[in-house]
């Protein structure tokens, strides 16, 4: 089973911690106080252990001392805020150097919060919750798409990849379905693009119902979705399959405003990462180019990457 840091930030429980100091004994004691309020801690004594922790954990939250030896924090946050998958990473300056300048410094660096040494350890859990949980409430509205409530293409482009190097990592499977929205143009110009709006939000609502809680269920873009099955070898992906098609055999969408039912049905394919894919693009590709045997043929229903002339129509 995977651990927590094998979830994207916005899933976590645990708040994950980078705490970066050459003090051996301050690491440890921070270390302790922050696991015993539940959080993961990681721990560093220099900036060069630190990059390492940030490139295979990505913390939610870092606390760093400001004067090291070697490279100091300031120039560490400095490399951090100008890398864009690391620029939004909470910076917390620990610091027994009492000159408000040296304050002033760390703000300039990027920083969120300093706070003088000697710690009271319960401002230090709560300053570290505080942007924690502010970063995930902002997280969360950057992935989202507006209108439907599902995950948005930034966090396909996000996620994907990191749950593709999970699955290398551990050797497990991924299924990836891409669905479209049959003759949606139609359904615009026919009912009005208020109409369009009511059908995605109907839809994306249905493919939450029907897959697990975690699987991510992704607005790509228009009228296409992806749904991804992080640990869902093809066999169990055809179950989902089965139930999603089941329950868009006789769909309909009401528009309160008109009266007007819509019959809905839907184009999908699937591909199962690495049999399918072993990359980011290729597994993506599989899936679409069987979606697209299922579009051309005007059906509504699925095909499998690698048996794409078999169409599971309903």
């Amino acid at each position: 089973m995977p651990n927590d840091s094998d979830f994207a930030i916005n899933d976590r429980k645990e708040i994950s911690v980078l705490v970066i100091d050459d003090d051996p004994y301050f690491l440890s004691l921070v270390k302790k106080v922050l696991s015993n309020h539940g959080m993961k801690v990681f721990t560093a004594r220099n900036v060069e252990e630190a990059r390492e922790v940030v490139k295979k954990e990505t913390p939610e939250v870092i606390v760093s001392d400001l004067r090291m030896p070697g490279i100091e924090g300031d120039k560490f946050c400095r490399e951090l805020q100008s890398d864009p998958r690391t620029a939004n990473i909470p910076f917390i300056f620990v610091s027994a150097v009492k000159d408000p300048q040296a304050r002033v410094s760390g703000i300039k660096a990027g920083a969120t919060d300093f706070l003088v040494k000697p710690l009271y350890m319960e401002e230090l859990v709560a300053r570290i919750n505080a942007q924690a949980n502010k970063n995930r409430t902002v997280r969360i509205r950057l992935l989202t798409d507006p209108l439907t409530g599902v995950k948005n293409r930034w966090y396909f482009e996000e996620e994907l990849p990191r749950l593709i190097k999970q699955a290398q990592r551990h050797e497990w499977p991924l299924s990836l379905c891409v669905i479209d929205v049959n003759n949606f143009k139609r359904i615009n110009d026919t009912y009005s693009h208020q109409a369009g709006d009511v059908v995605l939000t109907q839809v994306a609502k249905e493919l939450t119902r029907v897959f697990r809680a975690s699987d991510a269920i992704v607005r790509y873009g228009g009228d296409e979705f992806v749904v991804i099955m992080p640990e869902t070898p093809k066999k169990s992906a055809l179950k989902a399959m089965e139930r999603l098609f089941e329950s868009f055999k006789d769909f309909q969408v009401r528009i309160e405003e008109t009266g007007a039912v819509i019959p809905i049905t839907l184009s999908a394919g699937l591909a199962e990462f690495p049999s399918d894919g072993d990359s980011v693009e290729t597994v993506f590709k599989a899936a679409d180019d069987a979606l697209y045997v299922v579009k051309k043929a005007g059906l509504n229903g699925y095909a499998v990457a690698g048996d794409e002339g078999n169409i599971h129509s309903f």
